[in-house]
């Protein structure tokens, strides 16, 4: 069974292609693949599952829980703001300005 949970505005990124928020899907049961797998399997599965998928397309697939949608949402669909590396401290590094050439003529 589906069923759509709904969010506020800006709780998860935008698709960098439709420019849209994802939905929030909720899977609660199995599927038919895995209820033909052997009984021991069947308990370590978990039984709900989370999907964003976006209007045009894009989808997560099943993820375990919502935080694991969200952060693979963000690694595949959206344009996220790269992590900076903390400056070392103690040490200034200074580049060397390029002169300009002044051509004679």
């Amino acid at each position: 069974m589906q069923r759509v949970i709904r969010h506020t505005m800006g709780t998860f990124h935008p698709c960098d292609r439709c420019h849209t928020e994802p939905r929030h899907i909720a899977h609660t049961g199995r599927t038919g693949r895995e209820a033909r797998k052997p009984g021991a399997l069947l308990l370590q599965q978990p039984m709900d599952r989370h999907a964003l998928e976006c209007p045009c397309g894009r989808s997560t697939g099943m993820c375990e829980s919502l935080d694991v949608a969200t952060s693979d949402w963000g690694r595949r669909f959206t344009q996220m703001p790269l992590a900076l590396s903390s400056p070392a401290t103690g040490r200034v590094v200074r580049m060397p300005r390029k002169r300009k050439v002044v051509a004679n003529g």
